[in-house]
């Protein structure tokens, strides 16, 4: 499966509301989830930095798991972020980084 159609079969399926009423989607959680666990977490951490209740954390821990986007560390019951995450990951933040950089080159020209 290619990286660009991990989120495919969930996206628009899958959205949950935030206390400020925006929706996200998968990419979005997930994307959450793989950035609090890049150095290794416990589940706690992942649920609170990707603003998630228990029962949603389950659902997208499973998905993550079953991709091959985080794994479980046995011998220090982490969980962490696998080179496939990263890759995605980066992939995912790129078209934010883009939106920044055409922000700075329009604020610098006079």
């Amino acid at each position: 499966m290619a990286i660009k159609d991990i989120f495919k079969d969930w996206e628009n399926a899958n959205m949950v509301r935030t206390e400020s009423n925006i929706e996200r989607g998968i990419s979005d959680i997930v994307g959450a989830m793989l950035e609090a666990a890049l150095y290794g977490c416990q589940k706690t951490r992942i649920m609170r930095r990707a603003n998630l209740n228990y029962e949603q954390l389950k659902m997208y821990m499973r998905y993550s798991l079953k991709n091959k986007l985080i794994e479980f560390d046995t011998s220090t019951f982490l969980y962490r972020t696998t080179e496939k995450g990263k890759r995605v990951l980066h992939n995912f933040n790129r078209p934010h980084e883009a939106l920044i950089n055409i922000q700075s080159n329009i604020q610098s020209k006079p």
